[in-house]
């Protein structure tokens, strides 16, 4: 059998579960994470120019205040992060702005518009500077009414937005059916020049498709029903509860739609940080690894943020437990548990090991893949196991005939 699978190296691949977090970097940021740490760890030799490149910036440098730079951060890494935080703040109060002129022009209209994702973190925890300091976004995103969208792109359009074309020569309707057939949402890119360009993004609904089975059961209608309205510099904006924040926090980086993007071979998010193969299963894993501690960074600042507030984690809890389709979701709660222990108290804790088979089951059976190396090497496995199954009849046979030839 081993001789057999040792032809394709995209069939080895799949059926050897990839150990995930390899790198000293990866090692490094999962060891900070950790809730229960006591001691940061400063045996491993990190590469801080790589960290430069990462998301985790911000984190680290907060860590070094927090707990007296106790793993040895570079002083010249320490002022690179001062400087992409600042940057990062001025993005996000000037965002905050666009939401604030956005959610007042809305509510004169009567558009019952609820703001989601990063556009909710900045209002909610608009007095943590910490976060918005660490909470990077590249658009706004907010959840309308169908019945109301068409409404919204007009009055969008009056505020300075342009729905975008996406390089396609279509009419306006076109367009617009376009959109929410193949994205969910209208994305409205700025007519003016902005100091800080922000793009919206209007969706009709949290999830669409087959990624609705990756939330739980109407988990769009139960956002907007429940939804809050905040008081923001005495503009009332309307954002998730605290609940509903972080269910489609985890729900969304679990989503089937962002991973079957990293097989794209176009840069994924993170490709600056994955060292270079040939072999597309093993890029597709790296840019996995650190797909998942960028999930884990971001889900760590929610938490943190969230520690002096009233979390109802039975709420939170059931409506993971609710979800249908859990094979990637269930990745994600046992990774953050393993991690970051009693502040995320899922009751399944997974090893890494059991975790990484998880994932190779996913890469091997699951539907959502459509790469052609998967594709290609999934066919030849299941050549492998017929000519396995061939083999085995045939010896079989052969094994009668000799006995029935011996009888005679």
């Amino acid at each position: 059998m081993t001789a057999l699978y040792s032809t394709s190296d995209a069939v080895r691949n799949l059926l050897t579960p990839h150990v995930p977090f390899q790198t000293a970097e990866q090692k490094f940021l999962l060891e900070v994470l950790r809730s229960e740490a006591k001691e940061l760890p400063s045996h491993l030799s990190v590469d801080w120019n790589r960290l430069k490149d990462s998301f985790a910036v911000g984190f680290l440098y907060r860590l070094a205040r927090e707990r007296n730079n106790s793993f040895n951060c570079p002083e010249e890494f320490l002022n690179f992060a001062k400087q992409v935080m600042r940057r990062t703040m001025m993005r996000n109060q000037y965002r905050q702005q666009v939401i604030k002129r956005l959610a007042t022009a809305f509510a004169q209209k009567k558009i019952d518009v609820v703001f989601v994702k990063g556009a909710a973190e900045i209002i909610r925890f608009d007095r943590d500077s910490w976060h918005l300091r660490l909470r990077d976004m590249d658009d706004i995103d907010a959840v309308c009414p169908t019945h109301q969208l068409d409404e919204a792109e007009h009055l969008m359009q009056q505020l300075g937005y342009e729905l975008y074309d996406y390089g396609k020569p279509m009419s306006n309707e076109q367009l617009r059916h376009w959109s929410i057939t193949h994205t969910g949402h209208y994305l409205f890119n700025p007519t003016m020049p902005e100091p800080v360009r922000t793009a919206v993004e209007l969706h009709t609904h949290v999830a669409t498709g087959r990624t609705k089975q990756t939330y739980p059961a109407d988990f769009s209608e139960e956002l907007i029903r429940r939804s809050i309205v905040v008081d923001f510099d005495d503009v009332p904006i309307r954002i998730p509860n605290l609940e509903h924040m972080l269910i489609y926090l985890v729900c969304h980086a679990a989503c089937p739609k962002d991973h079957s993007v990293m097989f794209s071979k176009e840069n994924f998010y993170f490709d600056e940080l994955t060292d270079e193969t040939k072999d597309q299963l093993a890029l597709v894993n790296a840019r996995w690894d650190w797909y998942q501690i960028w999930f884990l960074l971001r889900l760590r600042l929610f938490l943190d943020s969230a520690a002096t507030e009233n979390l109802h984690w039975e709420t939170v809890i059931h409506a993971f437990a609710s979800v249908q389709s859990r094979s990637l979701l269930d990745i994600y709660l046992g990774l953050a548990a393993l991690i970051l222990g009693q502040s995320f108290p899922w009751e399944v804790q997974q090893s890494t090991d059991e975790l990484a088979k998880r994932r190779a089951a996913i890469l091997l059976n699951s539907s959502i893949w459509d790469h052609d190396a998967v594709k290609s090497a999934r066919y030849k496995l299941y050549q492998a196991r017929e000519l396995i199954k061939r083999r085995a009849v045939t010896s079989g046979k052969i094994i009668q005939s000799n006995a029935k030839s011996t009888t005679s």
